[in-house]
């Protein structure tokens, strides 16, 4: 048994780009990219790119946005599991003008997957998910006591030894942690890797044994940071299963969130 499940939400991303401020007393011409996303969606996605065989389990909306998200999945081998629910899919709309930015979102708590949901989670080997329900991971781990987990977007309160892997951006632990200290919330999970992305600044990265911050290179202006994110959690989840060093995972993973940066859709590769 080595197979990844990755569990989380699926949507439709709405980017929504305009070169000049707002005026509400005109129609505003405006560029409009959709496409689908999610965070978890877009890390299963990613690791399908990168050659990863991964399972994505989410909850599941009844209309065409839903089968083309699982038809997208399923043309890179990747199997979508999970019920459907009588309401449509989750539309996520960023809206960035030359003034400022705005996020919109449709999202319910209807797409949060029941904790008691009956899955084979026997199967999988490693769990990837940004869910903060202690229940649905208690229980995950009463079907299968050797699965580890790497958790996306918080730091989790319960401290399981089944944790191989943390990563959020600074934003995400300042709102957990009133300190900048990322090496000594290291030793609160001490199976763990650690991973804080830093915008600009680049990514701390470490363990109970090592930490260290890394620089973006070629940093371009004006991209839009939709991704990026998700982009850097695949890359570092890849690098690790391929047994990379803490410190080439990190670089091989702030060079592809760079690549997702200059251009906000799915493209990443090996090499």
């Amino acid at each position: 048994m080595n197979k990844i499940l990755v569990l989380g939400t699926a949507l439709i991303d709405n980017i929504i780009q305009s070169n000049t401020p707002i005026n509400e007393g005109i129609c505003n011409k405006a560029s409009s990219l959709l496409m689908a996303g999610g965070s978890m969606r877009n890390v299963a996605y990613n690791l399908g790119i990168l050659g990863l065989k991964v399972d994505f389990l989410s909850v599941w909306g009844n209309d065409d946005y839903s089968l083309l998200i699982k038809k997208e999945l399923k043309a890179i081998d990747i199997d979508t599991k999970g019920p459907q629910i009588d309401l449509p899919t989750p539309v996520f709309t960023h809206i960035n003008t030359a003034a400022t930015s705005y996020s919109i979102s449709s999202f319910t708590p209807d797409f949060y997957l029941d904790y008691n949901y009956p899955f084979a989670y026997q199967d999988y080997s490693l769990l990837i998910t940004d869910s903060e329900n202690e229940k649905l991971l208690e229980n995950i781990l009463t079907i299968n006591p050797d699965i580890k987990f790497i958790i996306t977007d918080h730091l989790p309160n319960i401290k399981f030894d089944n944790i191989i892997g943390i990563a959020l951006n600074r934003h995400e632990f300042y709102n957990q942690v009133n300190n900048h200290n990322y090496h000594k919330v290291c030793k609160d999970y001490p199976n763990a890797w650690l991973t804080v992305t830093l915008d600009v600044d680049g990514a701390f990265c470490g363990d109970k044994a090592d930490s260290f911050t890394i620089t973006n290179k070629n940093i371009v202006a004006n991209g839009c940071s939709l991704g990026c994110g998700d982009a850097f959690v695949s890359a570092m989840i890849y690098k690790m299963q391929k047994q990379a060093s803490l410190k080439e995972a990190t670089d091989f993973s702030l060079s592809l969130s760079q690549k997702v940066y200059n251009s906000p859709k799915n493209v990443l590769v090996k090499d």
